[in-house]
């Protein structure tokens, strides 16, 4: 056993695992609790391979970061030590975000003077572009805390202090230059672009998919996608980018270039684009790290090493930011949707037909059949990876989703290429956008058609409430069952006494 496996696994383990407890409930009972029967169930599941010897430091080890990792979220979450909750009066404030709208408002993250982030929320028009200055005067408080929904640690994972509801707003200055200002102006121009030369809804779909414009989708459509099991087309996460990543890498390396490196250098090229041109947020930006993880992977021919990878990225991710690991479901779904991808795939592969997986055969796309095996085993890795998250947080489980993720997943790379040259086009002469924009106008068409009628089909899918507690126990047992394929063997020993070698005689610790 390596020092990675007896060392580094369970201090990242139990980092995570703190900052997952300290999350989740609001008593240090509680926490202290399920401190203990963690301990016991890491302990028991390391005395199987670990000597005697070992088990001092990595007991240690177990603890300082299940209390590091508690300890640290709480640390985040507690604003006590700020001066958050006060009346202003023409405060100046700098505008550091693009426009979310959500009906007839607008929310923007404004920055004061001391360096607290306020998410303000106001009248759709008129709007304020980024690095605008405003005088406001109001009220500025702390966000609420639901029974069933911790918004006030929600917004502290986007950096985001206090709230501030509908104040007297005026411009104080339009704010200097920069290359954020410039950036959300490109976009602006983009999306003005992008919904001259499609129709609705068809433009508020491709807006989502390709500038993060998710608050634009119109609710029916949301709603349909998640009963559909294709909501993550519409939202720029994990899911979505290596999703879209693995498919090109599967037709770049197919139809231009065989060699690995070149094809990882190209598509990680692509995707670090992708990602810059739709502003850099949180979610793109995480998304884009863990598609180049799996890149990696794939071009260094070592895909066994990936699950090291995502497992020392995800820990240094939550170093940074704790409250990502509850409270970002994108964040979540990016994990999930590459552990599916990783460990599901080849078995859906190998059920379905191919003897051997796209992520490690040299010849990508030997034929069709091939292509379209892989491509319909990776869209059912990663959708039952994330199924009991999605389950949870929508309230719904979708059993029509491997056949609309078939459909739909295959044109995602179409709506974007073309979406992006009618948005790109568009801006010079509206009719090079309308031509450039009919190849995703005619594969969204496809999708909405085919999202409804199977949403229309008889247990198409079931809405359900689940509790916290079940999500994390099925992730727990899934792991479990991966990460220790014989496990059965220890529970069950065999019971004849020649098989079974007679016990050493020593001091038991207990």
């Amino acid at each position: 056993m390596g020092f990675f496996v007896k060392y580094i696994i369970p201090a990242g383990s139990s980092f995570a695992v703190g900052i997952l407890l300290t999350s989740l409930f609001d008593h240090y009972f509680i926490f202290f609790l399920f401190t203990l029967i963690s301990i016991s169930f890491l302990a028991t599941l390391y005395s199987l391979d670990v000597k005697r010897s070992e088990m001092s430091p990595i007991f240690i080890l177990i603890i300082i970061f299940l209390w590091t990792g508690g300890i640290y979220a709480e640390s985040k979450m507690d604003l006590s030590g700020k001066n958050i909750e006060r009346m202003v009066a023409d405060e100046v404030v700098k505008v550091v975000s693009e426009s979310k709208t959500a009906g007839e408002l607008s929310r923007y993250t404004v920055r004061l003077d001391d360096g607290t982030k306020v998410l303000l929320t106001t009248h759709i028009y008129p709007k304020f572009s980024y690095g605008t200055k405003l005088k406001v005067s109001g009220e500025i408080r702390k966000a609420p805390v639901f029974e069933n929904f911790n918004y006030r640690a929600y917004l502290r994972k986007e950096g985001i202090d206090a709230i501030m509801y509908m104040p007297k707003i005026r411009v104080e200055d339009e704010g200097e230059r920069s290359v954020a200002s410039l950036m959300y102006s490109v976009k602006d121009s983009l999306r003005t672009s992008l919904h001259s030369s499609l129709p609705y809804p068809h433009n508020t779909i491709a807006g989502a998919m390709i500038l993060g414009d998710g608050d634009r989708v119109p609710e029916e459509i949301g709603s349909l996608f998640s009963s559909t099991g294709i909501r993550h087309i519409i939202a720029i996460s994990g899911m979505h980018v290596t999703i879209i990543a693995g498919i090109i890498l599967v037709l770049f390396s197919s139809l231009i270039s065989h060699n690995r490196s070149i094809s990882f250098y190209a598509v990680s090229l692509l995707i670090v684009i992708f990602v810059f041109f739709v502003g850099a947020p949180a979610s793109a930006v995480r998304a884009g790290i863990m598609a180049i993880i799996f890149l990696f992977a794939f071009k260094t021919g070592k895909i066994y090493d990936a699950p090291r990878a995502l497992f020392i990225a995800g820990v240094l991710m939550l170093a940074i930011n704790p409250l990502l690991l509850v409270y970002d479901i994108g964040f979540q779904l990016s994990f999930l949707a590459v552990f599916g991808i990783l460990y599901l795939t080849p078995h859906f592969e190998r059920i379905l037909g191919r003897n051997e997986s796209f992520l490690t055969s040299e010849n990508t796309l030997s034929s069709l059949k091939d292509g379209l095996i892989s491509l319909l085993s990776v869209s059912l890795g990663a959708h039952l990876a994330t199924l009991p998250i999605v389950a949870y947080n929508f309230g719904i489980i979708s059993f029509s989703a491997p056949m609309a993720n078939l459909i739909a997943v295959p044109l995602l790379p179409v709506v974007i290429i073309s979406s992006f040259s009618a948005a790109f086009s568009g801006m010079f002469v509206s009719f090079l956008g309308s031509l450039f924009a009919l190849p995703a106008l005619m594969a969204l068409e496809v999708i909405l058609q085919s999202a409804r009628l199977l949403d229309a089909l008889p247990m198409s899918s079931l809405e359900l409430e689940i509790h916290v507690i079940w999500v994390v126990a099925t992730y727990i047992i899934i792991i479990s069952l991966l990460a220790f394929p014989n496990f059965k063997n220890y529970l069950f020993k065999p019971t004849n006494p020649l098989s079974v070698p007679a016990p050493r005689q020593e001091n038991k610790p207990f």
